[in-house]
């Protein structure tokens, strides 16, 4: 007897057909499983001796059990081995599940897993087998998960297909597929492991049988990848030298018998895979479907057919598409063009719901083909994604609104003036909220205060009816009840305030022309004492009607806008007052003689709301002198105005006892830094002698003095120069004296006349003396008016003095 194996081992394959059939099905299976969208497993219960449940072990997951449980690599183990900890309650639940033959739904949390979950469970055979569909729903962050987790893998899984779409090299796809995996995953290393063994038994390993002639019995295993799976045995009674050709037929027997016991055996794994696969969809909560080459719908569970509410006659073959929302064509162009190109889709459409109405679908397909590469079709399923893009719906909105807030805000910040800036604000809410929009004041006299219309040809309609046809105010639709504190809402305006009013009637026919559909009024603060209302319109048959949210919206932005109109009354009253301090501490009149021609102007600057301490004088010292004085305190509003009352006031004071208009400025100095709030303020003084036609002056960091000469030529007098007042300037002020021409204009100014931002000093005073040069035939109030005329050419945010002393010629 032989105890050696003579005959070869060899690698068995089914017939194609029960393999192609097999493979198809589980394809099917796989695609379904690895396409739903939530977790899923395949578990098998473990019992004691008496039957009872006291563990169960995971058997299959799905790609997304993991992230829904945080439990890594679970299958063949068991719950308890990778969660000691976990309650009981989840072992006994699936118990009477498995082994009682109901599915059951329900969710419930795990203190040892720190997570909450959204629970399908139903037994599929073989008895005490379960499987689970679920959804992680912890506590506020499902949501953000779920999308981000969404959009995550449909990026990868559109990344693989892409990919591997042409490869036919199964080592590409292996890198292919481990490099996209390692990427989306941030993994350092991914194997994947195909054992591809074909083993047989080689012709050294059945040499030292074939010189044996004696009884023998001979063994033929088979092997199918690395593992004997068969042997057959064939005993001789009599001594015998086996041939080459008995032994390859007995290994070609026992291959052949092993293939035709696969074969059966494959008819059997046929029928119990096609019923798993029914019992499972069917099972499953969520609508799947098959569709064939021509995207005819050929299957679909009932889960789907609960969905939507139909029929399989209802749906079968094109039917399907009349599920889909009319509006939806592109995700039917979509799908079509998935089917044509046999490639994945991955669409959202608004489709019909059993409920009545329509629900968000999100929809995933696969393509499927035959082991010889021919299509078969798509097999895929549905997710309701209806909250999820409510949410996003509404995130949109939010961020669309906080910047609609924060560019209305900063357009309201923009100019100052509280009139202003409510004009700023109906423009903003036109035409982006709004297709019209008004502020008005119920209770003046003009109570529109802004009013902005999309189509202007429209404005002079709406201004007739906001001024001259206002509701009473006993109304309940009158905005003075808004303007007191009353939201008004109205979705469906037209019909019912139009009717209100007679057809015939001027005020009926220019509401019907205005066609307002949708209107809110809110109440707005103009100022401390004038209460407000805040109205906008959707007049467009395109546009949806306000909803009460965006009666929120405007609320919060009528609340805000309160502020900074108010903020603006506020410093525009601060404005006037200030003006008028200003105006009252402004000689009322300058020295005039028959031998000077004197004038001067104040003006405040651009910045409406800001006034400065710039001030002029003119001062008689005896018959023949006149202190002439131009100064500009550091700073504005009241406090910059009462300081240059002060100082004028201590000037006028300390004329008379100065020897000059440098001692003059030495004793100012003096005075100021005892007055406070003086620091670097400047000041010119000019002391002209009609007698001798000499001009002395002093300048305390003050701009120069530019005098004219009748024949066009000039001169800047920048000797007797020190610096500003309250500087610490101790030694005694310089001063300088010049002889003045008959008919000479000299012109004392602030800095405001000459100083521009964004370009250098000289270049004011160049303009300022080309100016003065064209100017110096004219009286000398039509030059400083000139002079003003020019300064106001380009805005400036500081006050301008001018003073203009002309020489006149003697007789």
């Amino acid at each position: 007897m032989d105890p050696h194996p003579s005959a070869s081992s060899g690698n068995v394959e089914a017939p194609s057909t029960t393999t192609d059939d097999v493979a198809a099905s589980e394809a099917r299976f796989r695609s379904i499983f690895e396409s739903v969208d939530e977790g899923f497993c395949l578990c098998e219960m473990i019992t004691d001796a008496a039957g009872t449940p006291i563990d169960y072990r995971f058997v299959e997951v799905n790609p997304l059990f993991e992230t829904m449980t945080g439990l890594v690599d679970p299958v063949g183990r068991t719950a308890l081995e990778m969660v000691p900890d976990l309650e009981p309650h989840w072992v006994h639940t699936y118990g009477r599940v498995a082994f009682g033959n109901e599915p059951l739904r329900f969710q419930q949390g795990s203190d040892a897993m720190q997570r909450w979950f959204d629970v399908f469970c139903v037994p599929v055979e073989p008895r005490g087998t379960f499987a689970l569909v679920f959804k992680d729903i912890s506590e506020a962050r499902v949501a953000e998960a779920s999308l981000r987790e969404s959009v995550r893998r449909d990026r990868h899984r559109a990344a693989l297909a892409d990919a591997v779409r042409e490869l036919i090299d199964p080592a590409a796809v292996q890198a292919v597929a481990t490099r996209l995996l390692a990427e989306a995953l941030g993994a350092s290393r991914v194997h994947y492991v195909d054992v591809d063994a074909d083993q047989r038994l080689s012709a050294d390993q059945r040499a030292p049988t074939r010189p044996l002639e004696i009884a023998t019995s001979v063994v033929a295993p088979v092997v199918s990848g690395a593992q004997t799976v068969g042997m057959l045995t064939v005993h001789h009674e009599h001594p015998h030298c086996w041939t080459q050709f008995e032994l390859d037929l007995i290994q070609e027997t026992a291959e052949r018998t092993h293939t035709a016991l696969r074969f059966a055996r494959g008819q059997v794994e046929l029928r119990e895979s096609e019923e798993r696969f029914r019992s499972m969809a069917d099972g499953l909560p969520l609508p799947i479907w098959q569709v064939g080459i021509d995207g005819g719908l050929e299957w679909a569970n009932t889960a789907f057919y609960d969905h939507f509410g139909a029929s399989p006659a209802d749906v079968a073959g094109d039917k399907w598409h009349l599920l889909a929302h009319p509006d939806h064509d592109r995700f039917l162009l979509d799908f079509a063009a998935a089917i044509e190109e046999r490639r994945t889709f991955h669409g959202e459409v608004l489709a019909r719901h059993a409920g009545g109405g329509w629900r968000w679908l999100e929809s995933w397909g696969r393509p499927r083909f035959s082991s010889d590469g021919r299509y078969l079709g798509h097999l895929g399923t549905n997710a309701d994604i209806t909250e999820r893009k409510v949410a996003e719906e509404r995130a949109r909105m939010s961020r669309e609104r906080a910047e609609m807030l924060a560019a209305m805000i900063t357009a309201l910040e923009t100019d100052k003036p509280g009139r202003t800036r409510a004009e700023r604000l109906v423009d903003a809410l036109v035409p982006r909220f709004a297709d019209y929009a008004t502020i008005e004041a119920p209770d003046l006299d003009d109570p529109v205060v802004a009013l902005a219309h999309r189509d202007r040809s429209m404005t002079p309609i709406l201004r007739e009816l906001r001024t001259h046809h206002r509701l009473s105010i006993d109304d309940e639709q009158s905005l003075a009840h808004a303007a007191h504190g009353r939201l008004q809402y109205t979705a469906d305006f037209a019909e019912a305030t139009v009717a209100r009013y007679s057809p015939d009637s001027a005020v009926g026919r220019l509401l019907s022309r205005l066609g307002t559909r949708s209107h809110m009024v809110v109440p707005i603060g103009l100022g401390t004492d004038i209460s407000g209302a805040l109205m906008v319109g959707i007049t467009d048959p395109m546009r949806l009607a306000y909803t009460p949210g965006d009666l929120d919206f405007l609320a919060d932005l009528a609340s805000h806008a309160s502020v900074l109109i108010a903020a603006a009354v506020i410093q525009e009253r601060e404005h006037r007052i200030s003006l008028r301090l200003q105006e009252a501490l402004l000689p009322r009149t300058l020295v005039s003689t028959a031998m000077v021609d004197v004038a001067a102007r104040y003006v405040a600057s651009s910045d409406v709301l800001e006034v400065g301490g710039d001030w002029y004088d003119s001062i008689v010292l005896d018959d023949d002198r006149t202190m002439f004085v131009v100064g500009d305190v550091v700073g504005h509003g009241l406090e910059a105005a009462a300081m240059m009352g002060r100082l004028r006031a201590g000037l006028a004071a300390l004329a008379g006892y100065g020897a000059g208009p440098g001692q003059l400025l030495h004793m100012l100095d003096h005075f100021a830094s005892t007055a406070g709030e003086a620091d670097y303020t400047t000041v010119c003084c000019a002391e002209l002698d009609m007698s001798t036609r000499t001009l002395t002056y002093a300048s305390a960091g003050h701009p120069p003095i530019l005098v004219i000469g009748a024949d066009g030529s000039s001169q800047w007098l920048d000797e007797g120069r020190s610096p500003p007042l309250c500087t610490g300037h101790s030694a005694q002020r310089d001063q300088a004296t010049v002889t003045i021409p008959d008919g000479a204009l000299m012109i004392m100014y602030t800095d405001g006349l000459v100083e521009r931002r964004g370009e250098s000093i000289d270049q004011g005073l160049s303009r300022l003396q080309q100016v003065a040069v064209a100017a110096r035939h004219d009286p000398a109030d039509r030059v400083c008016q000139k002079l003003i005329e020019m300064a106001a050419e380009t805005p400036t945010d500081d006050d301008t003095v001018v003073l203009c002393i002309r020489l006149q010629p003697c007789d």
